[in-house]
């Protein structure tokens, strides 16, 4: 039994639990589908956003560092130049720094004045060795003795005599980013290195709480962006979840859901979804009223259509019986006409017994008695046989205008069936207009109605060569008519030939004396009614051809019936198939609800 729920027909899973039996897809909500796909990227733009920021930061505090530091070892190196003329020297005695003849190891006032705003620290070695520098170590003292650790260094700038920066030079296991130019002598030797430093937990503290502030930054439109998307894509799930609702009521056959006027006025996407919909609705609604209507339609038409074959079935049946009394006519008016034949047969061997008689009156006198009155038997028997034939030829006259009669109710018939024919094609062509306005669902129907306008075309063929038939058998039954009235009108002549004779013999027993002046006369009318026999064995031979005809005719009408017959088999059994069909067509669009 078919249940509803609040969608329309659930059919047999209105059992189950809620979302089993249907197409729906568990797991993440659209919500937090829009809010990942929205988020997802935004969140790795910032991630990726925010390494870039903290790398150019580094990169640009390093080149800012390193700048700084390369103009104060330019400035420190221009300055001892300037100040001081001549070559650095160390006396190897005394462990004193010379340039030119200043004494430069116990004199830092100008390096601690040069590097005193900057916030750097510089060194000067001679060789490896600090001779000069503002570095103090954990004692508080300068470092000043201490040698250079770092190898590449040592490599590059004191052995190269190449410019090198650096950022994790250390010093007194501190780390410092480093700037190093090599110094030399008028002659271009490389004797020592001026080094630029500053510690780098510095530039990393700085650095890194910037980086801090960018973080921060991005957390706080993180979560901006969050509750925005949150509340635009809960709007956007409630349409979407309202419009679903229709869409899953519309798969059971509620097409009369109604979608809230605040979807349908949305100026985005979803709003344009929702009106889409209606539209949908409207035209669904449409159709299948259009459908309901036609399947009514077609279930008229059906129950019409099988009523009609049913009575051309019923037709078909008396014409059939009607052909089959014809045919056993035409049988009999064969066999009445071959015993005809016979009597036309015997009517010659009389005849030729009578002109041998006259001849032996020719003959002889004296036999004109017996032969008198061997003529007067013999006339007596011609004159019963002539009955017999007028009896034959009327009961053949009365089977022809039976055969007549009853090939007229054939063409009556066949007029009726010719009609069904006509009225059957023009219901089938009116159902394949309603099975095309039905589209895909009139499909199936509308074969059915091509096949019925298929039969009715072969019935009103069929009907045509039996209409022809009948024709061809009313213009031969005319024709017998006709025929049978010149044998009448010979046998009319035939007896009146016999009764003449009949006279003349009487003449012939009164008397001998006159039997030979009637001779004459009496072959005169043997030689008239010997040809007047011929003819009439000629009209026989004529009718028992026509008879064979007419049986073939009957024949012929008899299995051009049987076809139709069938096609009407055909016709009743296709109109009941029609009626089946549109009475399926209207269990299902019954599905659909269009009422509220």
């Amino acid at each position: 039994m078919r249940q509803y729920d609040r969608y329309g027909w659930k059919g047999e899973n209105m059992g189950k639990k809620e979302g089993q039996g249907e197409n729906r897809i568990s797991g993440i909500g659209v919500t937090a589908r829009l809010i990942g796909i929205t988020m997802g990227p935004i969140i790795a733009i910032l991630i990726i956003l925010t390494f870039i920021s903290a790398k150019d930061m580094r990169d640009s505090m390093r080149t800012t560092q390193y700048q700084g530091m390369a103009g104060m070892a330019g400035s420190v190196q221009s300055a001892y130049n300037i100040v001081y003329q001549g070559d650095f020297k160390l006396d190897e005695k005394t462990g004193v720094l010379y340039k030119g003849q200043a004494e430069l190891t116990k004199t830092n006032e100008m390096m601690d004045m040069l590097v005193e705003k900057s916030g750097y620290d510089m060194l000067l070695t001679y060789g490896d060795k600090i001779e000069i520098t503002t570095m103090k170590g954990k004692n508080g003292e300068r470092i000043i003795g201490q040698k250079i650790k770092d190898q590449v260094i040592i490599d590059k700038v004191l052995k190269g005599g190449k410019e090198y920066k650096d950022n994790d030079t250390k010093i007194n296991g501190v780390e410092y980013y480093s700037y190093s130019l090599p110094v030399k002598n008028t002659d271009g030797t490389v004797v020592g290195v001026i080094s630029i430093v500053n510690p780098r937990s510095e530039i990393d503290d700085y650095t890194q709480s910037r980086i801090m502030i960018i973080v921060v930054v991005a957390v706080v439109l993180l979560i901006i962006t969050l509750i925005t998307t949150t509340i635009v894509s809960k709007s956007l799930a409630g349409a979407i979840k309202h419009t679903e609702e229709a869409l899953v009521g519309l798969s059971h056959g509620k097409v009369n859901f109604k979608l809230e006027d605040r979807f349908l006025t949305r100026k985005d996407e979803v709003g344009e979804m929702a009106r889409a919909f209606e539209a949908l609705q409207k035209k669904l609604i449409h159709i299948i009223s259009n459908i309901k209507n036609s399947s009514e339609v077609l279930l008229g038409s059906g129950e019409e259509l099988n009523h009609m074959a049913q009575q051309s079935n019923l037709a078909a049946g008396e014409i059939s019986r009607a052909v089959e009394d014809i045919s056993k006519g035409a049988v009999s008016q064969a066999e009445d006409v071959e015993e005809a034949t016979v009597y036309v047969g015997d009517m010659g061997k009389v005849v030729g017994e009578i002109v041998d008689g006259v001849e032996t009156l020719d003959e002889t006198s004296n036999e004109m008695k017996n032969a008198g009155d061997e003529s007067t038997n013999i006339i007596a028997q011609l004159t019963v046989s002539n009955d017999k034939t007028t009896k034959a030829i009327e009961h053949i006259g009365n089977q022809i205008k039976a055969t007549n009669d009853s090939v007229q109710e054939i063409g009556e018939a066949t007029k009726i069936i010719t009609a069904i024919a006509e009225q059957t094609s023009l219901l089938a062509l009116n159902a394949s207009i309603e099975a095309a306005r039905a589209g895909e669902a009139g499909k199936g129907f509308a074969v059915v109605a091509d096949e019925i306008g298929k039969l009715a075309d072969q019935s009103n063929t069929s009907a045509e060569q039996i209409r022809q038939t009948i024709d061809n058998l009313l213009e031969e039954s005319e024709k017998s008519v006709e025929v049978m009235e010149s044998v009448n009108v010979l046998v009319a002549e035939q007896q009146e030939k016999l009764n003449q004779t009949r006279e003349k013999f009487v003449r012939v027993s009164k008397g001998i004396t006159t039997s030979k002046d009637d001779m004459e006369v009496i072959k005169s009318h043997t030689d008239s009614y010997f040809a007047a026999r011929k003819k009439v064995a000629d009209l026989i031979q004529n009718l028992s051809a026509i008879s064979e005809e007419n049986a073939a005719s009957t024949q012929q009408t008899t299995a051009s019936m049987e076809e139709l017959n069938a096609t009407m088999n055909l016709l009743a059994e296709a109109s009941k198939n029609l009626k089946d069909l549109s009475k399926q067509l209207e269990e299902e669009v019954a599905f659909f609800q269009l009422d509220d």
